[in-house]
């Protein structure tokens, strides 16, 4: 059982990477507060963005509940 969660925890590590990697830069930081870009007027998610979006989410979720489940068993 323990051999499932571990694999099910790679699963979802290498998940939440490779959809935060998918993710298109907002361009909010330090440059956009000294001008480096203008306004954006229109901050909607549409299609592929908002389902990045959950995917994080989902995968950070399933990611932190296996983190702790592998803490209590102590592996």
């Amino acid at each position: 059982m323990q051999a499932f969660v571990i694999g099910l925890h790679i699963f979802f590590c290498i998940g939440i990477i490779v959809v935060v990697l998918l993710q298109a830069p907002k361009g909010e930081g330090l440059s956009s507060m000294f001008g480096g870009q203008a306004a954006q007027f229109m901050n909607r998610q549409r299609g592929l963005d908002r389902w990045l979006l959950f995917g994080t989410i989902a995968f950070g979720f399933l990611f932190a509940v296996t983190s702790f489940v592998l803490a209590v068993w102590r592996v």
